[in-house]
């Protein structure tokens, strides 16, 4: 444009006002035209103006140079260039310092666009190879190969994580139209340029104007990172508003000026991320709702009135506060097209849309006549009432902004609310859920069976893979809903079995609307079609030279199952076969097309229908397959997107920071933090409970929705149907991870609600390793139920390390069996009592629900390897397929006997395999299979997808060649049988299926345990005696289930069992095996069998759960408290050791003064971390006051305090501060040291030293000692301590009070140390340690800084003051100087009581010194005082604790004076800090 030709006046501008002062002239030669700052040369170059935050000045800092081509495209090759906005205009080059470097882009081929060469692909998304291949100072750029120089060619581009998207939508490059096959692109716009020049106009580094960070979070406030002298909104309803190359503005908009302001309680919690962010505030008088409909952008200014940054707004807070926030707003209203008497009423949320009109089409798609105009009420609704209808199709036209395009667009869309849809969902249908065609016979007043929660016990299914190819189902109905009213069919037959022996709910994949699926036939290939069908979908598949004719399947049938070969063909089938789990969301209120004989119309509603009825009158109550948490697509281009083109940039989850949609799930994430996409899916389930009388929800990714959505939901729901149950996959990761966004619908989240979540603990205990184990590293992780210590594969041995990790499973899988409840109380494999909660599980608590119906409990579902298929990965190579069978059923045992809800995968009663696929969601029908004939259970038909597993093909590869892994079919009719007498004995008694957190812990009992346990054996008993409460089952007295996964046989010492008498009569003949007593049962190995206590005429005693005393178990576990605050730098310097029965405590020497602490852990974490608010002062205590909300006690007196926290009740701790008498813990008894070193004498006493410590020093040769450390009398006054311990020197051992002999092993002949520790009385513990002279304490020297050496130092590595006043780095304030004669010196101001150790720059601090208590304790001395001279010890690593020291608010020396360079673990030196006149 022609500014260009004054860009060297405007630029010049800054430099020239200070000595020029120039009008404007009336010369018709502008070219020397310049102007004095502020003004500037006007667009048309022919005035000066002057700036205001209407038309800003041009920046004066931006780089106006734009770029030129990197390259030409070659033949055959396509050059891609990025100009990214916040690039610096200086070159740099790809290497691994580059920004770029990482950045990759995601290339592939379809039907559309295949103009990509085959080798330059990388269609899995985990590839990441396709990298710049160079870059400049404006961005990357890339070379791809083409197969071909028309068409066009798909990609995405992503940043240095291989997951976000550098630019939002899937991207195309049309050849055809850019011809010299060199195109750009520009920051996150979709737009594809001819030339870098081109791109960099519409947004040159230093601004970025397609930043989308800033937030206008409610219905005044917009948060931003950024800030200037000068704050603006602007405002364009024509979405005009653009950016000239010198930071000009170009466009129709309106400026709205903003002030700095203060963010509301309410909205910070509302919005936690960011709440820290700059909060600017709308002016008086905008309106914003009418703002909301336009383009807008903040921008900061300069004192100069130029744009320094710019950002477009996510806005859905400030849409939620609009339009959600009353009474009676748009989160109240019925959406969707309502049919009523005589019209159809259609209403659309649509507020940011500028017009909505309402087109109305027959049932051919001709249109009926005009667009009819719709009225957007104050909600935000757009609304149109109509003649139409029930059946008539519909779509809404849309004028939008849409903030990926920057522009308003016209758009034909779906209704987010379809209850109905035409093929391939193109139309929205409308649909009276009471019409004809719609409603099967019977529905109406059909019984639905009724199950309490606590009996449920879950199938899941899939629909095509229930049926596809069973024989016995009609061909019509094959993969169909209807497939479910056949009852004669196998599939059906096979689930009345499970049915009439105690499964309740049946649960459906994804049913609703599927993106992924083609719903017309002619476009679908299934492995039953031909070849000539398959290559006519796709020319390129690799079985396009076989004959037309020849049927799919019979190609995979002739397949080595060694090779690639089968999933060479289903890869080229994907996409385009009927197949797909269905977690790509659509339309999340209409049944699935495909599933349905026809898919244009209402077929799928009448059908669905009939299915569930059909499982209803089976007495099976229907579980449906929620996806809430993402949609299939989001943005503009994508045909698949619905909502994100009727409120763009609501529905969908976009990132803070880049603005780009969040896709941790897999796809694009919604956010029902948001009030109408809560709504959406609330009033979708509604529809599913009370349409289509679905029982029950499982929720995928439920951990990526807010608890408090999901409670509602769940209201709302259980106001049609009572007896509603809700689970899903309580996973916690992604951007939500530990409630960032909001309070997550969490495993941990959700005890108390009644909402259940899926167990990955007992899933990986009885499993072993986790879902993500690959390659060898599958193999090696042998779990509880194949083989883990007691039947070790080749790639184990049975060694002591996997004897822990059993032990430890058993803890876990103790938890679970007890519905995983978080108070359940037992003994651990160390003997200890604990919580559920206090089991670890990878750093989490094992235990968490508050009911055991918030537990789902499985082995196996549709993710990850079958359980058939994991088994294989671990059991031993060579053992036979009948014993694989029985390993397999015992795995099932777990859930079925357990208190949580059993989750039992489809087809794991049969040995279903997937030929050891690890993610099966669209590997088709052949991968998928399952045969309810009982005849094969789908092993070895092909390795598996090689996007998924190639990194595990060799360990395959080795396990199929072994041909005991092929079950028979009597091996398949074996675990069939084995599982359905599991589910008849868990409906035999109500003791399986307690329901409540108070009777499990009243009546669930483990025996074999502790550290003596049997490793590998889980005894569990249900009490039913008189002393348990109401008689529950009037059959048995208590039941006892035997898990035994050893190699042996398992003898259970409790009198008056018998064997369940389904078992006495199993088709598994083991159980003959079984020996009953009358004071023992012996159970085989690999073997749960499940034992009855017979009950009289009245309730007999059964088997009480046995008490069990937490007072030597810690409240928290292994977390450590610490006293923090004002007397330590609010370090972790003085640990609060755990004494007995919830009591913590830590004696302190304080001087006079007031001290503010809390009690806490090293990390602060919420839970254990205690201030004033969260703790009461207990009686005793010396008065304690709130300061800023830490506790604070006033010190009268120096001396030694005790602080004592009791947290026997967590959810009422205590806190207590008293002055400490320093006396003997045993008071006139005296320990003595009697052994064999002595004769057992009384000539060893020890000497009580201070808080709580004795020693005592003794002269010993290398040997092995008995001994005790006891009183004269041998425990008559009080001190009698054994426990059998075997002590080496500088180990902390535990002694027992009464307990047997120790023995104290000494290496090496001298002097040693023993400090006998008794603060805490009840676990006293005793510390060797070899006797260390400390050096003689010099006197203090005259406090002066000397001058620096160039001496060689004596330590060879750097040496800093590291400690909090530093951030525990190595900062270069408080480095030291060497200064000779072995003196090292740092000064510094801190004024602050510091926490803090003398050590080298390395992360893992291997060279440090520190001052310690002493000769007999190394531990580092708290509370150093200025102008006193210590003895330094030295060690490696850093996991101890720290000195600590008060300091002025004046200049301090700390002198370091070496003596032994070379020590370790010895005095090494002096340290002394002084403060100079």
């Amino acid at each position: 444009m022609e500014l260009k030709k004054n860009k060297l006046a405007i630029y010049m501008m800054p430099l020239l006002a200070a000595s020029m002062v120039v009008g404007c002239s009336d010369d018709d030669d502008d070219e020397d035209l310049v102007c004095e700052a502020p003004e500037y040369i006007n667009e048309a170059g022919d005035a000066c103006i002057m700036p205001t935050v209407d038309s800003p000045a041009p920046n004066p800092n931006l780089d106006i140079d734009p770029p030129g081509e990197t390259m030409e495209a070659a033949a055959n090759q396509l050059v891609l260039n990025y100009v990214d906005p916040n690039a610096s205009p200086e070159a740099t080059a790809i290497d691994p310092d580059s920004p770029y470097a990482e950045w990759s882009l995601h290339l592939w081929n379809n039907e559309n666009c295949d103009s990509i060469a085959e080798e330059q692909l990388n269609t899995d998304w985990g590839d990441t190879s396709v990298v710049p291949d160079g870059a400049d100072g404006y961005g990357p750029y890339w070379t791809l190969d083409l197969s071909k120089e028309t068409g066009c060619i798909n990609f995405i581009l992503r940043g240095a994580d291989g997951n976000t998207k550098i630019i939002d939508p899937d991207m195309m490059v049309d050849l055809d139209t850019f011809t010299d096959r060199a195109v750009s692109l520009v920051g996150s716009s979709a737009e594809v340029y001819d030339t870098r020049e081109e791109a960099w106009n519409t947004n040159p580094p230093g601004i970025n104007k397609d930043n989308r960070n800033a937030a206008w979070v409610d219905a005044t406030t917009i948060l931003w990172g950024e800030e200037g002298a000068t704050l603006v909104l602007y405002v364009s309803d024509s979405a005009n508003f653009g950016l000239n190359a010198d930071g000009t503005l170009t466009g129709d908009y309106t400026a709205h000026q903003l002030t700095a302001g203060t963010l509301s309680e309410e909205t910070a919690a509302k919005f936690p991320a960011i709440a820290d962010r700059n909060a600017y505030m709308l002016p008086e008088g905008i309106d914003a709702k009418a703002a909301l409909k336009g383009q807008l952008y903040i921008a900061t200014l300069s004192e100069g009135l130029w744009i320094e940054k710019l950002s477009k707004l996510q806005t859905p807070g400030a849409i939620d506060a609009l339009y959600t926030a009353g009474e009676d707003d748009a989160n109240e209203q019925e959406l969707g097209a309502m049919v009523g008497d005589g019209a159809t009423e259609f209403a659309l949320w649509a507020p940011t849309a500028q017009n909505v009109a309402l087109h109305l089409f027959n049932a051919d798609k001709t249109a009926m006549g005009e667009a009819v105009a719709m009225t957007e009420d104050m909600n935000g609704i757009w609304r149109a009432s109509t003649e139409a209808p029930h059946g008539t199709f519909y779509k809404y036209e849309i004028t939008v902004y849409h903030y990926q395009s920057d522009a308003l667009e016209t758009l034909m869309v779906t209704d987010p609310y379809s209850m109905g849809l035409s093929t391939d969902s193109i139309y929205s249908q409308v649909i009276d859920f009471t019409a004809e065609d719609v409603t099967p016979a019977g529905w109406a007043d059909h019984v639905v069976p009724e199950a309490a929660t606590s009996s449920i016990t879950v199938y899941e299914s899939h629909v095509r893979d229930f049926s596809a190819h069973d024989e016995s189902t009609s061909e019509a109905n094959r993969g169909k809903y209807l497939a479910f009213t056949e009852t004669d069919s196998a599939p059906m037959q096979h689930i009345i079995g499970l049915k009439e022996a105690g499964l309740t709910h049946f649960q459906l994949l994804p049913v609703f609307d599927i993106a992924t699926i083609k719903e017309d036939p002619a476009m679908r290939v299934d492995i039953l079609d031909t070849v000539g069908k398959l290559c006519g979908l796709n020319a390129e598949a690799s079985v396009c030279g076989q004959p037309e004719a020849t049927i799919i399947a019979d190609l995979l049938d002739a397949c080595d199952p060694a090779t690639q070969c089968a999933e060479t063909i289903m890869d080229d089938m994907r996409g385009l076969d009927s197949f797909n789990w269905g977690y790509d969301p659509f339309h999340f209120g209409a049944p699935e097309g495909s599933y349905a004989s026809d898919a244009d119309g209402v077929a799928r509603i009448n059908e669905f229908r009939q299915m569930v009825k059909a499982l209803h009158d089976q007495g099976l109550r229907v579980v449906m397959d929620v996806v809430y948490n993402h949609t299939n697509a989001s943005g503009l281009t994508s045909e698949k997107s619905v909502l994100d083109k009727v409120v763009p940039g609501y529905y969908n989850r976009f990132n803070q920071d880049t603005g780009s949609v969040e896709t941790s799930t897999c796809c694009d994430n919604t956010a029902t933090e948001n009030a109408m996409m809560e709504k959406l899916m609330t009033d979708t389930l509604v529809v599913w409970a009370d349409q289509y009388k679905i029982d029950s929800f499982r929720f995928d990714l439920m951990g990526h929705q807010p608890l408090d959505s999901m409670e509602r939901s769940l209201a709302a729901v259980h106001a049609v149907d009572a007896d509603n149950y809700f689970y899903g996959e309580g996973w916690n990761f992604g951007e939500v991870e530990n409630d960032t966004l909001f309070v997550q619908a969490t495993q941990l989240n959700l005890a108390g609600t009644g909402i259940g979540s899926f167990s990955d603990r007992g899933r990986d205990a009885i499993r072993g390793g986790s879902p993500f184990d690959s390659a060898e590293g599958i193999r090696t992780a042998q779990g509880l139920a194949n083989g883990l210590y007691s039947n070790p594969n080749e790639l184990n041995s049975g060694a002591e390390g996997e004897k822990s990790q059993l032990l430890h499973a058993t803890d876990i899988v103790r938890v679970e069996l007890a519905g995983l409840l978080a108070d359940y109380a037992l003994i651990n494999s160390n003997g200890d009592t604990v919580r559920g909660s206090g089991v670890d599980y990878n750093g989490q608590p094992a235990g968490y629900t508050d009911s055991p119906t918030e537990l789902v409990s499985y082995v196996s579902k549709h993710d990850n390897q079958t359980l058939w298929d994991n088994n294989q990965y671990k059991l031993p190579t060579g053992m036979s397929a009948a014993e694989r069978a029985r390993y397999h059923t015992f795995a099932l045992a777990f859930p079925s006997f357990g208190q949580g809800v059993p989750f039992i995968h489809m087809g794991s009663d049969l040995l279903r395999s997937k030929s050891m696929e690890r993610d099966s969601y669209d590997s088709g029908d052949w991968y998928n299979y399952v045969d309810f004939t009982k005849q094969d259970n789908n092993w070895n038909v092909g390795l598996p997808r090689d996007d998924k597993d190639a990194g595990n093909y060799d360990v395959i590869k080795a396990i199929i060649a072994d041909e005991t892994t092929m079950p028979a079919a009597a091996d398949i009719a074996f675990s069939s049988d084995v599982f359905q007498e599991f589910l008849q004995i868990r409906k035999s008694s109500p003791l399986f299926t307690l329901g409540t957190k108070e009777a499990v812990m009243a009546r669930v009992d483990f025996h074999n345990t502790g550290a003596e346990q049997t490793p590998g054996v889980i005894v569990m008993s249900i009490d039913d005696g008189a002393s348990a409460g109401a008689d529950l089952d009037e059959n048995a007295d208590a039941i006892v289930v035997v898990f035994n996964s050893t190699q042996d046989d398992f003898t259970l010492n409790v009198p008056g069992l018998v064997l369940h008498d389904i078992q006495m009569n199993s088709v598994d003949a083991v159980y003959s095996d079984v020996v009953v007593g009358a004071e023992s049962v012996i159970v085989p190995g690999v073997t749960a069998a499940v034992f009855v206590m017979p009950q009289g005429d009245a309730q007999g005693a059964g088997i009480p759960v046995a008490e069990k005393s937490f007072a030597n178990t810690p409240p928290y576990g292994d977390t450590k408290l610490y006293v923090r605050g004002d007397m330590n730098g609010w370090g972790t310097g003085n640990e609060a050791e755990f004494i007995y029965d919830g009591l913590y405590s830590e004696v302190i020497e304080l001087e006079v003064g007031a001290y503010s602490f809390k009690v806490a852990d090293s990390g602060w974490t919420a839970g254990t971390n205690f201030g004033y608010a969260d703790v009461t002062v207990a009686e005793g205590s010396m008065a304690i006051t709130d300061v800023d909300g830490n506790m604070n006690v006033a010190i009268e007196t120096a001396g030694l305090y005790r602080f004592d926290f009791n947290a026997r009740d967590t959810s009422a701790q205590t806190i207590s501060v008293t002055s400490y008498a320093d006396v003997a813990p045993y008071g006139d008894a005296v320990p003595l040291l009697r052994g064999e070193m002595n004769g057992w004498s009384e000539d060893n006493p020890f000497a009580f030293d201070t808080v709580g410590e004795y020693t005592l020093t003794m002269q010993l040769t290398a040997g092995d000692y008995k001994f005790k450390v006891a009183d004269a009398d041998w425990g008559e006054q009080g001190i009698n301590l054994g426990g059998e311990v075997t002590v080496s020197v500088d180990e902390v051992a535990t002694l027992v009070p009464g307990g047997g002999d120790n023995v104290l092993s000494i290496e090496e002949d001298g002097e040693y140390v023993f400090t006998l520790n008794a603060f805490n009385i009840n676990k006293p513990t005793l510390l060797v340690e070899e006797y260390v002279e400390a050096p003689v304490e010099p006197e203090p020297t005259a406090c002066e800084l000397l001058d620096p050496s160039t001496d060689t130092a004596p330590v060879a590595v750097p040496l800093y003051v590291r400690g909090d006043h530093s951030g525990w780095a190595a900062e270069a304030a408080y480095a030291f100087t060497y200064k000779g004669d072995n003196i090292y010196q740092a000064t510094f101001t801190v004024a602050n009581t510091i926490n803090f150790k003398i050590a080298d720059d390395s992360d893992s601090w291997d060279v440090q010194f520190y001052v310690p208590k002493g000769s007999t304790d190394d531990t580092p001395m708290t509370g150093l005082l200025l102008d006193e001279v210590y003895n330094t010890w030295a060690k490696t690593g850093g996991a101890f604790t720290n000195n600590s020291i008060a300091l002025p608010d004046a200049p301090v020396i700390f002198t370091f004076t070496v003596t032994d360079a070379a020590a370790i673990d010895d005095y090494t030196g002096t340290l002394s800090v002084c403060q100079p006149e």
